[in-house]
């Protein structure tokens, strides 16, 4: 993307930020040795076999869509963008990760479901965006439960799922900025973990499903989750707290 980001009108086409690198079939060789394109290219798709292979959906659409994927792009990390022509991820510069990659193509399989906290802003719908989009990263990398540690050239992590900064309705941060957005969807991601493992959190007990079985199951949350859901409306199961859809009137 040559440090350039989507635009509504072109979606990159026909535009000197389009710069061909690679398709299905394999990675021009003159990007070989550059870990953004190698990884990018695998990692893309590796996301779509999972959601095959894990839930039988064809793309992030259920239709076999094509994925357009920018890398070097001039957005902040990673980005899903949807509509107007244009299914595509972006990347920037050493923001390529395995469960990056994850996170973003699970944007694209709500756009096309339940289009949760799509319409912009910063509240509760907007968290939960992002926790379901977490929770699909880390239970396709099953060796830990942090979410943005393996980026090609960052080092740390972005998210902790195990242990969020914010992981309680009582530490809800009202600010409305996108990081408080950010920090609030440790507390459904903290509700996805103890799903699949179990243990002690507040006054909650409760024995853990497995990691698989909360992943499928939140796979469906992905998919049914409303924007007209927040973080209070949830159903107990076990002790864990689950999302649920709200019905529309």
């Amino acid at each position: 993307a040559n440090g350039y980001e989507y635009g509504w009108e072109d979606c990159y086409w026909e535009t000197t930020a389009d710069d061909w690198i690679g398709d299905e079939n394999g990675l021009d060789e003159d990007y070989h040795d550059q870990i953004d394109a190698v990884n990018s290219w695998w990692y893309s798709k590796w996301a779509y076999d999972f959601f095959l292979t894990e839930y039988g959906r064809d793309a992030y659409d259920g239709a076999g869509g094509e994925l357009e994927l920018y890398i070097y792009a001039g957005v902040p990390n990673g980005r899903w963008v949807g509509g107007t022509g244009c299914n595509l991820i972006e990347i920037n510069t050493g923001w390529v990760g395995w469960d990056m990659m994850v996170h973003e193509y699970s944007h694209g399989v709500q756009f096309f479901t339940s289009y949760i906290g799509m319409q912009g802003g910063t509240g509760q719908d907007f968290s939960l965006r992002e926790s379901l989009a977490d929770i699909q990263a880390v239970y396709a990398d099953p060796d830990e439960w942090l979410q943005g540690n393996d980026r090609t050239g960052l080092p740390g992590f972005v998210r902790d799922i195990a242990s969020p900064e914010i992981d309680h309705m009582d530490q809800f941060n009202p600010d409305g900025t996108a990081a408080a957005g950010y920090q609030n969807s440790g507390i459904p991601s903290k509700a996805a973990y103890l799903t699949a493992v179990g243990g002690t959190h507040r006054f909650y007990l409760g024995t853990g499903l497995g990691r698989t079985k909360m992943g499928h199951l939140y796979y469906l949350c992905l998919l049914y989750t409303s924007d007209a859901a927040d973080e209070e409306d949830s159903v107990d199961i076990g002790g864990r707290r689950i999302i649920k859809k709200k019905k529309k009137i």
